[in-house]
């Protein structure tokens, strides 16, 4: 672990984008790629402006609390991302909005393609038990931390109708 961090955060389903959120300023355009079989990511960041600014190679392995995940980040320059790319792999595009409620910043993910509909957001804390204690936020809906079909590599690699069906039934109740 001496390069790894520990990451701790809440998910929450949303049902619609806050109101008070301008979707034309400050969102990224993320496109992970789950490679198969293993614990790893790789990600590309762009700007609303469509340029690439960030690659990432990540290692996230998971802890015993679904509220913390162990991760490495590498940042690796185009030429390791287009040939890590041609690994095999899940892909899950969404736009990433910062969004300040209750005090708090919270990233609102919203998902492209075949998950289009989905909202999901996440607050990150440093502390431990700092995340448990944090009101599920008045634009969300419920809170899935601890459902793992809402992590990332359970999106990727599951049905969307699934996934959509599951959302329909978590909003209904």
């Amino acid at each position: 672990m001496k390069y790894a961090r520990i990451e701790r955060e809440r998910r929450f389903l949303v049902r619609a984008m806050p109101p008070d959120l301008n979707l034309d300023l400050g969102f990224r355009d993320i496109r992970d790629r789950y490679i198969d079989g293993t614990n790893l990511r790789l990600r590309q960041v762009r700007g609303p402006d469509g340029a690439a600014s960030q690659f990432k190679f990540t290692q996230k392995l998971p802890t015993n609390s679904s509220l913390e995940t162990q991760i490495t980040n590498i940042y690796i320059g185009v030429r390791e991302f287009e040939l890590l790319e041609q690994l095999p792999g899940r892909a899950l595009e969404k736009l990433r909005y910062n969004y300040s409620c209750q005090g708090m910043g919270f990233a609102i993910d919203q998902f492209l393609g075949s998950l289009g509909g989905l909202i999901l957001s996440e607050v990150e804390r440093s502390s431990l038990g700092e995340p448990k204690a944090i009101a599920i936020p008045a634009f969300a809906h419920c809170d899935v931390t601890d459902n793992p079909a809402f992590t990332g590599d359970k999106l990727a690699e599951s049905e969307a109708d699934d996934i959509l069906a599951l959302v329909h039934r978590l909003l209904a109740a």
